[in-house]
């Protein structure tokens, strides 16, 4: 069995400063409190998710998550793929900034979340979209050394 990992998204209902979910009580936590927590309870790695940590560079997550005894064995991030290719692009070029970050970021492992599903648009095209957007993703992370893995949002 591998190492017992945490995502940080898992303390998203306690955090006070960082992308906010739908709550009834605002959060008490900073993201780096959630990360001393999983320290705390000795998990054996940690999962960043871009949306909380974008506004810091890399050298700051290896040291905060360091620091803290965490390796990051996963940087997690969106990128919509389910759109035709003129609209396409932009997210391709985002999603190889954000593979290029994890690289930096010292970890070999990249989540990416690939899409939103849309009413305009057919299941089928977006499928295809999306996949033909992962196999981009996947062999320009392989050229970083990374390995990828995807869900649909």
């Amino acid at each position: 069995m591998g190492p017992v990992t945490i995502v940080d998204f898992s303390c998203a209902w306690v955090l006070k400063d960082a992308f906010q979910i739908n709550r009834s009580k605002p959060g008490w936590m900073s993201r780096e409190d959630v990360l001393k927590f999983y320290s705390d309870v000795h998990a054996e790695g940690v999962e960043l998710m871009d949306e909380y940590w974008h506004d810091c560079s890399p050298e700051h997550l290896r040291s905060l998550a360091g620091d803290l005894g965490l390796p990051i064995t996963c940087y997690v991030f969106f990128v919509d793929l389910a759109l035709p290719q003129e609209q396409r692009q932009e997210q391709i070029d985002s999603g190889r900034r954000l593979l290029d970050r994890t690289a930096a970021i010292g970890t070999s492992r990249a989540m990416i979340v690939p899409a939103v599903y849309k009413s305009e648009f057919s299941y089928s095209d977006q499928q295809s979209w999306v996949i033909d957007g992962l196999r981009v993703f996947a062999e320009y992370a392989e050229s970083l050394g990374l390995k990828t893995t995807g869900r649909e949002h």
